[in-house]
């Protein structure tokens, strides 16, 4: 739908009377005139055009490589309480892969662990730097309270949580490792 309405609505101003550009401009020479219109013309279309639909295919992409990525997470899950499940027949390649898949999941959440832990202590240090600055003897009484002020708000520490349940840093990556 809206690469066809795209180029609807970007290509009626050349079948009007006025000429004028997808994007008003005030521009240093006469570019009503052709073919400066026309250049001017094509290279507005195509940048708005290329914008929109790289910029909406970017976001879908995006948001469908976190799904593929949390799928991804579940068959792991999935493979390695299947191993349990089976009998004492597992075979040494069955003991491999499921170890292979416990690995790569504690892998994973290792690194996200890693990340979230290191962002909560980067937060930490914060408000201890900024107090022990020389930051009371600015002048300026503005900038003292907008320092005041990231040193009020940096008392809430972010965390990385996994679905607002569970905080990833290495002390539950500790937890899960046992």
């Amino acid at each position: 739908m809206g690469v066809a309405y795209i180029p609807l609505v970007l290509l009626s101003p050349l079948l009007s009377s006025e000429r004028a550009l997808p994007f008003p401009c005030e521009l240093p020479l006469a570019w009503r005139d052709s073919p400066t219109f026309e250049i001017l013309y094509t290279i507005q279309y195509i940048s708005l055009h290329l914008s929109i639909n790289y910029g909406t295919q970017g976001s879908d992409d995006l948001v469908l490589c976190i799904c593929e990525a949390a799928a991804n997470q579940y068959r792991i899950l999935q493979k390695c309480f299947l191993a349990f499940n089976t009998p004492a027949k597992t075979t040494t390649v069955q003991l491999i892969i499921t170890y292979i898949y416990i690995f790569g999941f504690l892998f994973q959440l290792g690194i996200d662990c890693f990340i979230g832990n290191d962002l909560y202590n980067q937060a930490v240090l914060l408000t201890d730097c900024i107090f022990e600055s020389n930051w009371t003897s600015i002048e300026s009484k503005e900038f003292r309270k907008d320092i005041a002020f990231v040193i009020q708000q940096s008392q809430q520490y972010p965390k990385f949580t996994a679905y607002n349940i569970y905080d990833l840093n290495m002390v539950s990556f500790g937890k899960v490792y046992e």
